[in-house]
Parts: C-alpha cells; sequence; structure tokens
C-alpha cells in the first residue's frame, strides 16, 4: 500500500510541474500580456479536459473494486471519450476565435492559434490520462511513473525551447508531451497484457 501511494502521489506531482511551469515559461518568454492570453486558452481548453478526467476518474474508481470485469469498463470508458471529446476537440477549435473574441480582441487576436492547438490537443490529453488510470488500475506504477517524467520532461524542454516562437509553440509543446506520455502508457499497457 506504500509503494502504491507513493508512486501515485509521484505520479501526480509529476503531472502538476508543467501546469506550474509553463506559465512563467511564458511570463519569462513572452512577457505578462501574452501569459495572461495563454491561461485564458489553456483555462478554455481545460474545460473540455475535465470531461477526460472525470470518465478516467471513474474508471479508476469502478476498476480498483474486486471482481469487476476490467475489459468491459475499461472499452465502455474508451468508448464514451471516443464519442464526446474528438467532437468537443474540433468544436472548441473550430470556434476558438469567436470564443476568445467574448474576452477582447486582444484574446483573440493573440491566443487563438494557441487555442486550437490546445483544442486539438485534447485527444492526446484524453489518450494520456485513460493510459495513465488504466495502469494505476492494474498497479503498474513504475509504468506509470515513467509514462509521467516523459510527459513533464518534453512539454517543458520543448516550451522552454519554442516559447520565444509564440503561444502556439507552448500549446504545441503541450500537446507532444501528451502524445509521448500516452505512447509509454499504452506501450507499457499492451506489454502488460503480454505479460
Amino acid at each position: 500500500a506504500l509503494s502504491f501511494s507513493a508512486a501515485s502521489y509521484l505520479s501526480n506531482l509529476l503531472n502538476l510541474v508543467p501546469l506550474l511551469v509553463l506559465p512563467v515559461i511564458v511570463l519569462d518568454s513572452l512577457g505578462a500580456a501574452s501569459a495572461g492570453y495563454y491561461f485564458l486558452a489553456f483555462q478554455m481548453a481545460n474545460l473540455l479536459y475535465s470531461v477526460a478526467f472525470a470518465v478516467t476518474e471513474s474508471l479508476l474508481a469502478e476498476g480498483s473494486q474486486h471482481e469487476v470485469d476490467l475489459k468491459r469498463l475499461a472499452r465502455h470508458s474508451a468508448m464514451v471519450l471516443v464519442i464526446l471529446i474528438p467532437a468537443g476537440a474540433l468544436l472548441l477549435a473550430g470556434s476558438s476565435h469567436w470564443l476568445l473574441l467574448l474576452f477582447g480582441r486582444g484574446y483573440s487576436q493573440h491566443a487563438t492559434e494557441a487555442l486550437i492547438v490546445l483544442g486539438v490537443s485534447a485527444v492526446a490529453v484524453t489518450a494520456n490520462v485513460w493510459a495513465s488510470a488504466m495502469l494505476k488500475v492494474t498497479k503498474q506504477l513504475s509504468a506509470m511513473v515513467c509514462a509521467n517524467i516523459v510527459y513533464a520532461a518534453v512539454i517543458i524542454g520543448l516550451a522552454a525551447t519554442w516559447a520565444h516562437r509564440g503561444l502556439a509553440w507552448v500549446a504545441l509543446a503541450w500537446l507532444l508531451g501528451n502524445v509521448a506520455a500516452s505512447a509509454v502508457a499504452s506501450g507499457a499497457l499492451v506489454m502488460g497484457r503480454r505479460e
């Protein structure tokens, strides 16, 4: 129980690091106004991501019970996410200009491209959180921590390298970090299934 708690805690910490560091990177590279634009775009995208978080938390809670059909539960949660998230991602990306106009012309002018990328990122974020939840349920703790190390390192490394190019590049770092982490987590799930 102690190793499970420690791995979960470490994994959660690694998952939070990019959320805390990205605004600082944007502030340092592009200034306070850009940090505000990025923050709003990310919060809007986060509303969509929260759907994936809710479904995967349910998967985690139900999958942790004894005598549960984990394969059926995993399939069901994946199907719900496949129905909801891509449609939401397209809607958010397609309406980003107009949504940001609600907050002012400056937001629309400076954050639309970032919000488009963050909207499209919902698919990668969903794959990442679903695979991570499955790793936790199946107690593949080392793989869960490794996936989150990759997640944090790729996002922070790319964002620090690309931030001077603009907010869309920071959003692209977020997208690629989630893609990389979901690849590691999914690979671990496949390997664990074979074993």
